[in-house]
């Protein structure tokens, strides 16, 4: 059997990589080719596009690479056509990847998507179009069933894939690499992509300097290592591809929005979530996203569990004041960790990697 897989993220690389693994192990003459990352092509996976190459973000930063896209999603159909494989496993990514789906289905591909569009935060109209071009939907957040159940769409909940990331992690946490180690440590995940980055980082930093008791953590990403070159803050320590090393050991986070929310609570690491996108692309968003929240934490639960700082309000002194509050108050930070458990007994249990590959190999 051929498998085609394609995702567009770092979170995406590392989900797909536990599967390739599994898929690989379990059925050994299987050829896996992959538009992904690093961790992908470690597991098995035959690489022909790095995702750094995929990673725009936000309604304007799409449009203004409109062009490049296009060619991209072009050169991708391209490499399917060349593989022929017998099934594709896109994974999240939708803008790119159910351009994949349409093309992979009038070509006869059989089309399983694993981390479901969130077509419940906008365009739930997607889902029409969803149907009709994917085979199988692999959902990894319980309430994503029943809202395709209201389209009359089953899809199949295999847990979430964090579960797998933060059991499967065997690092021994920044302490170890710390010269003062009974320092509180703050964590600061900027993100994986060039916008998130270059938006939140410089306000991180800026926390960092009016804490210079406290040590940050900067986790990096070694395909954006050029925009980590102005860092020379005495209190901050660079991390490269290895956000859990931070999260083990770290006393409160300072996160953006995204995959590393939820494994910040995985890791019961007390919070707040900021995002800044463009401003053509909020208030797009502002008109098109049908949800409160904009953190997986506070989805989940549905409800306010960790601050959110959302545009205006990611600013300094809201960062300091939260700081603080995460730090200093018990009563806050035990709360936090107390709707972090809520949070595991709805996401259930692992591992999850072979869940979704006996939902691919039932395709093959």
């Amino acid at each position: 059997m051929r498998y085609f897989f394609v995702c567009g993220e770092a979170s995406g690389d590392l989900h797909a990589s536990y599967v390739i693994k599994d898929l690989i192990d379990r059925q050994k003459d299987c050829q896996v080719c992959a538009w992904g990352g690093d961790k992908m092509e470690a597991a098995g996976a035959q690489m022909k596009m790095h995702y750094a190459k995929l990673a725009f973000m936000g309604f304007w930063e799409v449009f203004k690479n409109l062009r490049r896209i296009i060619s991209l999603v072009g050169q991708c159909k391209q490499d399917i056509l060349e593989f022929k494989p017998d099934v594709i496993v896109l994974v999240d990514y939708p803008g790119f990847n159910l351009r994949i789906a349409r093309f992979a289905k009038k070509q006869g591909i059989r089309v399983i998507y694993y981390i479901s569009p969130k077509v419940w935060v906008w365009r739930a109209s997607r889902v029409n179009m969803i149907k009709r071009v994917v085979d199988k939907m692999l959902v990894i957040f319980p309430f994503e069933k029943a809202f395709y159940k209201r389209y009359d769409f089953e899809v199949n909940y295999v847990g979430n894939p964090v579960l797998d990331a933060v059991d499967n992690y065997q690092g021994e946490g920044i302490r170890t690499y710390l010269e003062d180690k009974n320092k509180t440590v703050i964590g600061l995940i900027p993100g994986s992509r060039v916008q998130e980055v270059r938006r939140a980082m410089p306000l991180m930093l800026a926390l960092s300097r009016v804490n210079p008791n406290y040590q940050f953590v900067l986790s990096c990403m070694s395909h954006l290592k050029e925009e980590y070159g102005e860092v020379n803050e005495p209190n901050v320590k660079l991390v490269y591809d290895d956000a859990y090393t931070i999260l083990k050991d770290a006393d409160a986070a300072v996160v953006t929005s995204g995959t590393a929310t939820l494994e910040a609570a995985l890791f019961n690491v007390p919070q707040m979530v900021c995002y800044m996108a463009n401003d053509i692309s909020y208030m797009i968003g502002k008109r098109v996203v049908n949800v409160e929240y904009i953190s997986l934490v506070n989805l989940i639960l549905d409800k306010t569990l960790v601050v959110e700082l959302v545009q205006n309000q990611f600013n300094l002194s809201n960062m300091q004041y939260e700081l603080e509050k995460l730090v200093e108050d018990e009563t806050y930070r035990q709360t936090i960790i107390s709707g972090y458990e809520n949070i595991k007994n709805l996401l259930g249990d692992g591992p999850v990697a072979p869940r979704v590959v006996d939902e691919i190999l039932d395709e093959s």
